[in-house]
């Protein structure tokens, strides 16, 4: 997750942690993301937060953002997503193995779908 956060952010001073919670009965998948940064715009970030919200939310129907990008602290921006799982082999508080399969899923479809527009480029 760290080498997967320092690919896509450019940052190499990035932090991952892994908390397990064996809480009876089961809480639902959620995910807090903390950055700190010199400068940003909150303004922007609300509107790409929602609009990524809204993207993954269209193969992965339980994913939710249960707290908007805020400024949590000096420097500091957090938001919390939640997954609920479909509940069809699993219970819904799997939804950490419901977005695994859907963005599977998901980059397959996509992967089909570039190498349909190669193969029609090369073949007209």
């Amino acid at each position: 997750t760290e080498n997967m956060a320092t690919l896509l952010t450019g940052c190499s001073a990035v932090k991952s942690i892994l908390v397990l919670n064996p809480a009876e009965p089961p809480v639902m998948m959620r995910t807090t993301v903390h950055v700190r940064a010199a400068n940003f715009d909150l303004v922007r970030i609300l509107q790409e937060s929602r609009d990524l919200v809204a993207k993954v939310k269209s193969y992965v129907p339980g994913y939710d953002l249960v707290v908007e990008p805020h400024v949590a602290g000096s420097g500091q921006i957090s938001a919390t997503v939640k997954v609920l799982g479909s509940g069809y082999y699993l219970p819904e508080y799997s939804g950490n193995l419901d977005i695994i399969n859907a963005a599977a899923v998901e980059t397959a479809t996509q992967h089909v779908h570039l190498s349909r527009l190669n193969h029609e480029r090369i073949t007209t």
